[in-house]
């Protein structure tokens, strides 16, 4: 059974190097003949050895299980489960349990490096548990309530600025009705006149996790170059496909609640973001695309380049 499996296996090297062609069918019955000479292999061992690698068939059923789901186009991992133990934890999972969580996990399987014994509730546990107690209906409650609150105060504030501007306190009653919070507000650069998905769904994500207002800049440098008609009708074609991009992530904002803002600028971006927070003070993340050749990680993951203008702020000062 041994030689069996290491026939399968080679055959089906052969086939993937190019000079073969097969179809999912060959796959699921090459994997069939591969499982059941692994099964009997397996039985073999234990049979010589009086049943001393009895652990190899669990092993061997959960890998069998992960691959026959991989073969009928489901997921390999069963996120059902609100608990998972870090035993049982895989670095493909990370979207589940979180970074850190799936680090921890990889430490002890992989490397066997000394990890106390720990477990994960997952993400989609934590949504259900929202849904479940309505904890989003009572955020946004608690938010009208503080809404409200704030609008009642403002009201009592401007009564009581035009009493202290009829007794000629002009400086005191303007102090008072000055808006003092800030507006807080989420910058998100595209490349060029567009905006990925990937880029896009983040920035809506975390501007309603924060409740931040989305600013989308398209910026791009290449008109500067030019000059005359060729210089305008280059500026001409990038507002226009940049506008339509922009229209496209503004739909999406506002049917999530999210104030959105969509700027068109002919310069260089560095110059642009500068100026815009030296004019906005509530700007305070800024979002760009990936770099596909260094963010890209297994599985499809983006990492999306987050900037906080906060910091750079405190360090200007």
């Amino acid at each position: 059974s041994n030689n069996r499996s290491l026939e399968i296996m080679a055959d089906m090297g052969d086939k993937l190097g190019g000079n073969y062609i097969f179809d999912i069918n060959y796959i699921k019955k090459s994997y069939s003949e591969l499982a059941d000479s692994l099964f009997q292999s397996i039985y073999n061992l234990n049979s010589l050895s009086r049943n001393r690698y009895l652990y190899l068939h669990r092993v061997f059923e959960k890998i069998n299980d992960q691959t026959n789901k991989i073969l009928k186009g489901e997921s390999p991992i069963d996120l059902r489960e609100p608990v998972i133990f870090y035993r049982d934890i895989t670095w493909e999972m990370s979207d589940e349990v979180g970074g850190k969580n799936a680090g921890l996990a990889e430490l002890n399987n992989h490397l066997k490096l000394n990890v106390p014994d720990g477990f994960a509730v997952t993400t989609s546990a934590f949504r259900d548990f929202n849904e479940y107690n309505r904890i989003e209906d009572k955020i946004k409650d608690l938010k009208n309530k503080y809404r409200k609150a704030a609008k009642r105060s403002q009201q009592e504030d401007i009564m009581s600025a035009i009493t202290f501007a009829e007794a000629g306190e002009h400086e005191t009653a303007r102090r008072m009705i000055t808006p003092t919070k800030q507006t807080r507000k989420l910058l998100v650069i595209g490349h060029e006149e567009g905006f990925s998905e990937q880029l896009s769904q983040y920035a809506l994500d975390m501007a309603k996790r924060l409740d931040f207002e989305l600013v989308a800049l398209n910026v791009t440098s290449a008109p500067l170059a030019l000059s005359g008609d060729k210089r305008e009708a280059v500026a001409a074609a990038f507002k226009e496909i940049a506008a339509k991009n922009g229209a496209v992530l503004q739909e999406k904002a506002e049917s999530a609640g999210i104030v959105f803002t969509h700027l068109v600028e002919m310069a260089h971006q560095d110059e642009v973001v500068e100026r815009l927070h030296a004019a906005d003070s509530g700007l305070r993340y800024v979002l760009t695309e990936p770099d596909p050749d260094v963010a890209r990680k297994p599985a499809g993951r983006v990492s999306i380049p987050v900037f906080d203008l906060g910091c750079y702020q405190s360090a200007a000062a």
